[in-house]
């Protein structure tokens, strides 16, 4: 024990029982078979990294997650209001130009990184009515947005409600 109140060990620290540390442990690596903490804050770098796999025993609290979704929402296409929004990022419904009903605009508040090659996944609850992303040589998807069509098994073009998901 020195006049500063310090304890140093050269070689090896053996505790038998537990080990009390009012302040911080500052150590540039610790081999530990159990590690027993309240918290666990960062100390320089802006978070705490795990260089392994993570298990868990009990359950995982968090205080931000970002969404799976870059958008998707829910929408009513009859009147285009949206029922439903839950991505990372808002949108936009229109209907495409020159059609009162079937074909829809849906625009990205904030470009897909993966410009137009992003997954897009599409249902809608009534019966007999199907929908797909519209792919034409005039209407690809963007990094901005995408057209998706809404018929009827009878071919004809449908306002319904319409869900979708557009993966981050």
């Amino acid at each position: 024990m020195n006049d500063d109140r310090s304890c140093k060990a050269f070689r090896n620290l053996d505790v038998t029982g537990e080990l009390y540390v009012s302040q911080r442990v500052a150590v540039p690596l610790v081999e530990a078979g159990v590690l027993k903490s309240d918290t666990l804050r960062p100390s320089v770098n802006p978070g705490v990294t795990v260089e392994s796999d993570l298990h868990v025993i009990g359950m995982v609290s968090y205080g931000a997650l970002l969404s799976p979704f870059w958008a998707a929402g829910k929408v009513d296409c009859t009147n285009m209001q949206v029922l439903s929004s839950i991505g990372r990022h808002p949108f936009t419904i229109t209907r495409v130009s020159g059609f009162s009903a079937g074909i829809f605009k849906v625009t990205f508040g904030v470009p897909h990184p993966a410009a137009g090659h992003y997954i897009v996944a599409s249902l809608i609850t009534q019966e007999r009515t199907f929908n797909y992303v519209r792919e034409g040589a005039a209407s690809l998807p963007t990094a901005n947005s995408f057209e998706i069509v809404c018929f009827s098994s009878g071919n004809a073009l449908t306002n319904p409600i319409l869900h979708f998901t557009v993966l981050a």
